[in-house]
């Protein structure tokens, strides 16, 4: 079952990772992005965090059009496997 992992909540930019696990999360952030979270951030565990699914999110799937709907929701309509979910940067 897919949960849904927030990574920089502190930062600027925010990613959103879709995986079965905190640890399978961070190694997609890690792969996808380059960085090393132990070395760039220190305790990996403390950069990801785990959301509620009854949490709330705006999520814009088109770039254009918002859709706020709980985490659960958005994980069930938009994600088949684990992956990058979102990101704040963009």
């Amino acid at each position: 079952m897919l949960k849904m992992y927030v990574f920089g909540e502190g930062d600027d930019v925010k990613t959103w990772v879709a995986a079965e696990s905190k640890k399978q999360a961070i190694g997609i952030f890690e792969s996808v992005t380059g960085l090393d979270i132990a070395f760039e951030f220190c305790n990996p565990n403390d950069y990801a965090r785990e959301m509620d699914p009854n949490e709330t999110m705006t999520y814009y799937h088109d770039g254009k059009s918002p859709e706020k709907d709980t985490m659960q929701n958005l994980i069930n309509k938009y994600c088949d496997e684990p992956d990058i979910f979102a990101t704040s940067e963009f």
